[in-house]
């Protein structure tokens, strides 16, 4: 019952390491097969033939996804079609990237820009988190097993000893083990790693079930909500969705659809659904014949858009204008991105550091206190 606390707090860092590195694979995967998709359709080949071909070549997941896509082409399935069902594991934005791309005849540059985007989300991981995951894991379990080792076999002695000494334990100690007491007798430290570890395979399962951008299910929309509710995640949700809306728009301008029908196809992208309602309220802002840098700004889509809009004469060059809002709102994700990899080493540095002279000071003191103490006696 003592080491319970810990089991379940090791469990629950067992399991958040495997999300994320679940998560890593899943992106590795996915990078693969759009960037063997994006290299079939920029050289004009038959995709069928052409994805079998490239399937063959691939190995691991990645090959057997490729092959299967190419079968379900081969028998009269649309692209978006064949990724959702001989890919079930794809990422709902990358598929939804797709069904509007195909919708305007923009397949290969809709796969080009998400084979971009998929370089860059994993050049971000691996700069955030450059030895990986299991070394991460390895750190931190090694950190619980001193912490525990410290708190259930150590901690108790000391103060046992004191005791027969009839001595007071410095305040460091004490507070180690108010600590200990705790984590090993306290119910709530036992409830409280219990939910915890519930909720990191509830997001485990909620990340992997596919979300549906046209009929949003209320956890992806209690998801979002949250993400838009906190100030450091709401920036980043809201660059990433307006610089993808961006580019799509973009590309749709391109195969010559009006700006009000680009905004009302970007909005089936899975972006943050915040993000989507005010592409949706764009669209009937320009359908009710609000000028689009005035239609920018009432919907919440941002100035950025709205001064390049006004730059752009009112539909002159608009897709220029977007292409540059693209480029601006990936720009500042990148630069969000660097300032996480910028703080995030230090930080967890100075905590381990905080944390290993907190128990070996609860530690040593003790020894002088004792020795000093058997000096007095003496």
């Amino acid at each position: 019952m003592i080491l319970l606390p810990y089991i379940l707090f090791l469990l629950v860092l067992m399991g958040a390491v495997l999300v994320a590195s679940r998560a890593d694979q899943r992106l590795v995967v996915c990078r693969a097969v759009i960037g063997q998709m994006a290299a079939v359709t920029g050289q004009n080949l038959p995709l069928a033939t052409g994805l079998m071909l490239a399937g063959r070549s691939e190995p691991g997941a990645a090959g057997y996804i490729l092959r299967t896509i190419a079968r379900l082409l081969a028998k009269g399935l649309s692209l978006h079609e064949a990724v959702a069902h001989g890919y079930p594991g794809c990422p709902e934005h990358v598929r939804s990237v797709i069904r509007v791309c195909e919708q305007a005849g923009r397949v290969p540059s809709g796969l080009r820009m998400l084979e971009r985007e998929l370089v860059d989300r994993s050049q971000r991981r691996r700069t955030l988190l450059p030895l990986g995951f299991p070394y991460a894991f390895l750190i931190l379990t090694f950190a619980a097993i001193v912490w525990t080792f410290a708190l259930v076999f150590l901690v108790p002695k000391f103060s046992e000893i004191f005791q027969d000494f009839d001595a007071r334990l410095p305040a460091s100690t004490r507070w180690l083990i108010r600590a200990s007491n705790f984590a090993t007798q306290d119910s709530h430290a036992v409830l409280g790693l219990a939910v915890l570890l519930v909720v990191v395979f509830t997001a485990a399962y909620m990340r992997r079930r596919p979300r549906r951008p046209e009929r949003p299910r209320l956890g992806s929309m209690l998801a979002d909500g949250l993400r838009w509710c906190l100030p450091g995640l709401r920036r980043m949700q809201g660059a990433e969705g307006k610089a993808t809306a961006a580019a799509l728009m973009r590309l749709l301008l391109e195969s010559g659809m009006s700006l009000e029908r680009a905004a009302t196809l970007a909005a089936q992208a899975d972006v943050n659904i915040v993000v989507r309602r005010q592409l949706l309220g764009f669209a009937r802002l320009l359908a009710a014949g609000v000028a689009a840098p005035e239609a920018a700004r009432r919907s919440g889509l941002g100035e950025p858009l709205a001064a390049a809009l006004r730059a752009a004469g009112y539909g002159h060059g608009v897709d220029a204008a977007l292409g540059f809002v693209a480029e601006y709102y990936g720009s500042l994700v990148s630069r969000i991105w660097i300032v996480l990899r910028s703080a995030s080493w230090p930080l967890l540095t100075i905590a381990v550091g905080v944390f290993v002279g907190l128990v070996v000071t609860a530690l040593f003191l003790p020894l002088v206190a004792l020795i000093e103490k058997t000096l007095v006696l003496v």
